[in-house]
């Protein structure tokens, strides 16, 4: 790569940020884009390109840019890809689409294991279907995620005993928690 190459990449690299400082995200896009094919300042144009997505909720591109800034070198990236599918979802479940819905949960799970939320989605939209049992389960597995989303649980996993005329479980239930989390 010649200098002036390499000039020309840092001038096109600073006006993207410059655009991207004015809220002018469809040209910065474009410039990033550009970027990509300058190997000094791919991962950088990436990165960029991951914000302008998240900033415009382009859940899509943000999931396609997280992986090639994985095939770049970039870890960590597995949880917030996670949180992508989950947007996807929750998108889904509110217009009523369950099936595209379920398919993003498990593809949230799939990237974290632990994601809460996709776990909670999960349980809403088994609760839509009158799966009482399954969203129990869905619930309950958010207290082996991360304790201190116990409380978003509660009212949800409350109605799905009610539902199954269970009032007794749920007790039996927080007293569990309480004794295995003190």
């Amino acid at each position: 790569v010649c200098s002036s190459d390499l000039q020309k990449a840092q001038a096109l690299y600073q006006l993207g940020e410059d655009y991207m400082r004015a809220g002018l995200f469809d040209r910065a896009e474009t410039l990033f884009q550009e970027l990509l094919e300058h190997e000094a300042y791919k991962k950088k144009a990436l990165i960029q390109l991951l914000d302008i997505y998240q900033q415009e909720s382009d859940w899509d591109k943000a999931i396609e840019i997280s992986h090639r800034l994985e095939q770049a070198g970039e870890d960590g990236l597995a949880h917030i890809v996670a949180q992508y599918y989950c947007e996807i979802a929750e998108k889904a479940l509110n217009s009523g689409d369950e099936a595209k819905a379920s398919q993003e949960i498990k593809r949230a799970h799939a990237h974290d294991k632990n994601c809460v939320r996709a776990s909670l989605l999960q349980g809403r939209l088994l609760v839509s279907r009158g799966e009482y049992k399954a969203a129990m389960k869905a619930y309950k597995y958010v207290t082996e995620q991360d304790i201190e989303y116990v409380p978003e649980i509660l009212g949800p996993l409350r109605n799905c005993y009610t539902e199954l005329s269970n009032e007794a479980g749920f007790r039996g239930y927080l007293f569990e928690v309480l004794k295995k989390y003190n």
